[in-house]
């Protein structure tokens, strides 16, 4: 579980593959949730997995020795989704998806400031986490920012994030 469904143990961007889980989720979410509900169920596997990082980090830094190990990739997982969540509703999924996928990894492996700071200074389980968790904020608000000016620049089209 703490690998994500074994994706971060792929030798190749672990963080990257081990975020495809939550998209995953969400995907499944979309689908088979009424509109009405969806929100409720995306925050409920947001805080699941947020709650699941921080009771198996301590297990995962112990078994790969180290302080924020590369192959436990639950803090990807409630990362996309707190991006997904904060950008919600969105009328057109499959881009919401992509767009979310790519600015979120971007963001946390980027890690600008505050992500950057609490990867350094916030040790532990909570450090772990946080720093995805403000990535997430990051690329939420970059959703916002590519749907506000696309719409401006008349650039909204199928592969943009578009209104409700």
């Amino acid at each position: 579980m703490s690998t994500g469904l074994w994706t971060g143990l792929v030798p190749f961007a672990p963080g990257t593959c081990g975020t495809l889980p939550g998209v995953a989720l969400h995907l499944i979410a979309a689908f088979l949730c009424p509109p009405a509900i969806l929100k409720p169920v995306l925050l409920a596997l947001f805080l699941a997995a947020c709650l699941a990082s921080l009771h198996f980090a301590p297990w995962a830094m112990a078994h790969w020795n180290t302080d924020d190990p590369k192959h436990f990739v639950l803090d990807e997982v409630a990362g996309y989704l707190l991006t997904v969540l904060l950008f919600f509703p969105s009328a057109r999924l499959l881009p919401t998806v992509a767009w979310a996928f790519f600015l979120f990894r971007f963001f946390d492996v980027l890690k600008p400031p505050p992500a950057g700071w609490i990867d350094r200074n916030v040790k532990g389980p909570r450090g772990i986490l946080l720093d995805d968790l403000a990535a997430a904020v990051m690329a939420a608000g970059s959703l916002y920012l590519l749907r506000l000016l696309g719409g401006h620049f008349g650039l909204v089209a199928g592969w943009l994030p578009g209104p409700v």
